[in-house]
């Protein structure tokens, strides 16, 4: 039992050693990288119609019929899924 305790005696201590030391390093870590993260600049880029590419172009259709029922209405596909 006497070990037991020591051994969660022991072990509380080095979790609030290792908690410390995060925090620590967290802190380090924030005034280290916090001011490079806030500091961006924004550049607009305009494309030309040569720049741009298309490769696939489609229509995709879906006929559905609207039906009325108990003063609902639902969407019903026009052809079976599949």
């Amino acid at each position: 039992m006497q070990e037991s305790q020591e051994t969660i005696a022991r072990l509380s201590n080095e979790l609030e050693s290792l908690e410390r030391e995060r925090d620590s390093l967290e802190s380090e870590i924030n005034k280290r990288w916090g001011s490079i993260v806030s500091e961006f600049d924004e550049v607009a880029i305009k494309p030309k119609k040569t720049d741009v590419y298309v490769n696939i172009f489609g229509v995709a259709w879906m006929p559905y019929y609207i039906v009325q029922a108990g003063g609902e209405s639902f969407e019903l596909p026009a052809f079976g899924a599949e």
